[in-house]
């Protein structure tokens, strides 16, 4: 999880240093109202706020998913241990 979570970074961090380096956004033909801009136009920051929001979500995601992991695997220990007290009072 952690290999694609960084692999993951890696190419959004591409994705972010290729959108600084294309020409700035050109004023579209008169015919067109500015009001339609394309959504190339997006600022850089607005770009790192959403790259920031995912790792964070990610993060969460991470962590809810090893926390639900661990209980999961401490009810499995339990469900064991009552199956073998049960094995051991059905055999006496």
């Amino acid at each position: 999880m952690a290999k694609q979570i960084s692999t993951m970074t890696k190419k959004l961090e591409k994705l972010e240093v290729a959108a600084r380096q294309q020409q700035p956004f050109q004023q579209p033909p008169p015919s067109v109202p500015p009001q339609q801009k394309p959504s190339s136009s997006t600022p850089p920051n607005s770009i790192e706020a959403a790259l920031e929001k995912l790792a964070q979500s990610t993060a969460s995601f991470v962590q809810n998913t090893h926390s639900f992991m661990n209980e999961t695997r401490s009810t499995f220990k339990n469900q064991e241990s009552a199956l073998r007290n049960l094995e051991n009072q059905v055999g006496q």
